[in-house]
């Protein structure tokens, strides 16, 4: 057992990578150096413009190489908020169909009157045959589904999805935010329609994102002007964005990530005997994901005593400014208790780490305990 001061003072552990990956030391030397030789307007026809031009065009590259899309369907925003809200804006003349544990720049962004939410079951996966039966009775339908949930990390059944709602001629938007470059994530194989992804989950910078959207299907534009990026998404490029974007993609190791899971399981199993309660222990989830129960302690004072530890954790999603609750996905869940944290590892994160964590975990619960009794 580690001695809690001894490590404490030494180190702060990071186990919030779901809400951000710190950027990578490597990226910001990349954007550094390339931000003396970057003069022009990529939208600019003269030399320096068609020069930086040049640099937009190449960090596609590896977003192609990831998401196994074309580089004319990479459509640059300013993050995976952005890019829902393009999707949900963008046809308010379909049916929309979304499920009941999206991220909030889904069921906030929707101008649409005809929406119908798809139920989940308790296991934290989608109820598809909820959503076959509102499929047979919805025309054009458009229909939005997460990859990967943020808090949980269950994975969905998006092939599946994809499957059912071709067979009514309609559109499927997935945000992969939370999956993208932990997973093996192909836009072709899965036939997506359009698909949305973020920079600062793998490391990159903030404030650049991206939505790829199949040829020849039809978007409004949420942001018009000089009608750059085929007109879907008009203003200037963020040209240091998006080579970050690119450079801590070429850092990225989807192995890495999912060797994170021998780590996982083995913390989830120390923690389980001392009576914790693991959501989704045993569906399909993200490698790095684990959304931990400690009995009967709310969630605001294991974030807080964490903190005190110097242990980063989060009760759910950072999506709302100040936020510590998760109670969407619990009751989602039809689970009554709001006593999770979420614990979100990265490739940096170490079993030392972890040991800290579960000795901080059982200091914690048999403090809390105490005290109540």
């Amino acid at each position: 057992m580690y001695q809690l001061k001894y490590y404490l003072k030494d180190k702060m552990i990071y186990l919030d990578s779901n809400s951000s990956l710190p950027v990578s030391l490597k990226v910001v030397h990349i954007a550094n150096k390339l931000i003396k030789k970057i003069e022009g307007n990529p939208s600019s026809i003269h030399k320096a413009g068609r020069k930086s031009n040049i640099f937009l065009e190449r960090s596609k590259e590896y977003i192609v190489k990831y998401v196994g899309c074309l580089h004319s369907e990479i459509v640059f925003t300013s993050g995976g908020t952005e890019s829902n809200n393009m999707v949900l804006k963008g046809f308010p003349y379909k049916n929309i169909i979304y499920s009941s544990m999206e991220h909030p720049s889904i069921y906030n962004s929707s101008n649409s009157k005809d929406v119908q939410i798809i139920n989940t079951k308790n296991n934290g996966v989608i109820d598809v045959n909820d959503l076959k039966n509102k499929l047979a009775k919805t025309k054009s339908p458009l229909v939005s589904l997460m990859y990967a949930n943020n808090e949980t990390g269950i994975i969905q059944p998006i092939k599946d999805v994809v499957n059912m709602v071709k067979e009514v001629d309609g559109l499927v938007h997935s945000d992969i935010v939370q999956g993208f470059g932990k997973e093996y994530i192909n836009f072709k194989d899965l036939g997506l329609d359009i698909l949305s992804i973020s920079s600062h989950k793998i490391g990159g910078l903030s404030g650049i994102g991206a939505l790829i959207i199949k040829n020849n299907t039809y978007c409004e534009p949420l942001i018009n002007g000089g009608n750059q990026q085929k007109g879907f998404r008009s203003g200037t490029q963020n040209l240091l964005g998006a080579i970050g974007f690119s450079e801590s993609l070429k850092l990225n190791s989807i192995v890495a990530w999912k060797n994170i899971k021998v780590l996982r399981n083995a913390m989830e199993k120390l923690l389980v005997k001392e009576g914790a309660k693991i959501i989704g222990e045993y569906c399909n989830r993200l490698s790095n994901t684990s959304f931990i129960s400690m009995p009967g302690v709310p969630s605001s004072h294991q974030i807080i005593s964490f903190d005190m530890y110097n242990i980063c954790v989060s009760s759910g999603s950072a999506c709302s400014s100040g936020s510590i609750s998760s109670v969407g996905i619990l009751s989602t869940m039809n689970i009554k208790n709001n006593d999770y944290c979420r614990v979100s590892m990265s490739p940096n994160t170490t079993k030392n780490d972890l040991i800290f964590f579960i000795n901080c975990w059982k200091k914690i619960y048999k403090s809390y305990l105490q005290k109540e009794n």
